[in-house]
């Protein structure tokens, strides 16, 4: 969903291929998921984690998404990326495209600025245009 060029594309930096773990479901009765973490190969320590759910139908994946905005609390609704996205207070992004819902973050963010924005706004739009 998420190649490492593209991050290097995107971040400027390279980053190694993803280490994949099965992710708990976020939901009671919810599915598995599944976890990417990106590692930067030289320059500035970053992480890039990459958590994806395929939820049973569209309707479903948006109950849970909006089920989960209790826990996170949205502080910035994105538009034009996906069906739904928001930002929560790490500056971590929630998404939904079709069934599938997915959680975007790279840390350390640093500051929250609008470069960052772009960079978290770019990322999210490729996964979203992968699952089309």
């Amino acid at each position: 969903m998420l190649p490492a060029a593209e991050l290097a594309t995107v971040l400027g930096q390279q980053f190694a291929a993803p280490t994949n773990s099965p992710m708990p479901a976020a939901v009671a009765n919810g599915v598995t998921g599944t976890q990417c973490r990106y590692r930067t190969l030289a320059g500035p320590a970053r992480t890039v984690t990459l958590i994806i759910y395929f939820d049973a139908s569209a309707a479903e994946a948006q109950a849970n998404l909006s089920q989960l905005a209790n826990i996170f609390h949205p502080i910035q609704t994105l538009t034009g990326i996906a069906d739904t996205v928001y930002l929560d207070a790490g500056h971590a992004v929630h998404a939904r495209q079709g069934r599938a819902r997915y959680y975007l973050n790279i840390a350390p963010v640093g500051s929250f600025t609008p470069e960052t924005q772009k960079n978290l706004t770019d990322l999210t739009a490729y996964v979203a245009t992968q699952i089309k």
